[in-house]
């Protein structure tokens, strides 16, 4: 085969990582929604520069699971 080991490594990574998307979603789903003094912790995340970034590449991440 003209493949490398390392391109089979990848492989195997791309599977794990896959496999592990459907809980991967759903974690940063939950995340988002977590409560935090009776707030959405995405709505916290808003205070602080930081925090609205961290807010855009999970919302961003979620989108492109779903597809939108």
């Amino acid at each position: 085969s003209s493949r490398t080991s390392g391109s089979w490594e990848e492989i195997g990574a791309n599977a794990r990582l896959m496999a592990a998307a459907p809980d991967l979603l759903g974690a940063l789903k939950d995340l988002i929604n977590f409560d935090v003094k009776g707030h959405a912790l995405i709505d916290r995340l808003q205070f602080s520069n930081g925090g609205r970034d961290l807010s855009a590449k999970i919302l961003g991440a979620i989108a492109k699971a779903e597809g939108d």
